[in-house]
């Protein structure tokens, strides 16, 4: 998967709980998500990537059966703090070490982009072909190949500062490179400077990052059992279905 090993799901696991709200709009997430698998009545729902809980808690509330899986110990420790109605598993979706099945999967908030290599991608939805039971539902979302070739020099470098309370506040500092050993990957250096009243930290971290073409992934998909039913352009999200000839 992704060999920068970050810093940001482990060591800076709470930084990342309190800052990234200002990024994901969690309510929307969840909102595409029940629009989506509502419809097929699904009832249980597996989130690959869960962090620290935040869709999951908010599908739960919605009355979905959620089960939770990340790699990263330090973000479930968090989710797990945050609600009692989700059941959280720490684990990697490309041998999850489960035998439970689910109606649906979910992956949002760019977690399909850690999936760097194309072994990655297909051993990740081989994965989630065995588990899926009718409806046998995907929705993923990544970073468009085609916005980030676009916007690259735009984009390479940037700063965001977000107040999270009275006194303390959080600036991020990027900077990203192409990195092409893998697809269309790139590196992403992010320097956090938390300031708390008068004490302030630093933190670095760094990442590799893949994006894809929509053609790219549909072809995935189809080598693995998948059929697209819908693309959600806004949000460069997939919603597909397990091949009835493979259920």
């Amino acid at each position: 998967m992704n060999d920068a090993k970050p810093k940001l799901y482990t060591n800076l696991a709470k930084l990342y709980d309190e800052l990234y709200p200002e990024f994901f709009d969690y309510e929307s997430q969840a909102d595409l998500v029940d629009a989506c698998f509502r419809k097929f009545g699904v009832r249980t729902i597996l989130e690959v990537g869960c962090g620290t809980g935040r869709l999951a808690h908010l599908l739960a509330q919605r009355g979905y059966s959620v089960n939770g899986l990340d790699t990263h110990k330090q973000m479930l420790e968090i989710a797990r703090r945050r609600t009692n109605l989700v059941e959280f598993f720490c684990g990697d979706i490309r041998d999850p070490g489960t035998r439970r099945n689910y109606q649906a999967i979910v992956c949002m908030g760019k977690t399909f982009a850690h999936f760097i290599t194309n072994e990655d991608v297909e051993s990740t939805l081989k994965s989630c072909n065995r588990i899926l039971i009718p409806p046998g539902l995907l929705l993923f979302d990544s970073y468009s190949a085609q916005d980030e070739i676009r916007n690259f020099e735009i984009q390479k470098s940037m700063k965001y500062t977000a107040t999270l309370s009275r006194t303390k506040k959080v600036t991020l500092v990027s900077e990203s490179e192409w990195y092409l050993k893998h697809g269309l990957t790139q590196i992403w250096k992010a320097r956090y400077i938390v300031k708390d009243g008068r004490n302030v930290r630093t933190y670095n971290d760094r990442q590799i990052l893949r994006s894809f073409f929509r053609d790219e992934l549909e072809t995935f998909l189809k080598w693995h059992g998948f059929v697209v039913l819908d693309f959600f352009s806004s949000k460069f999200a997939i919603l597909a279905r397990k091949d009835e000839s493979t259920i």
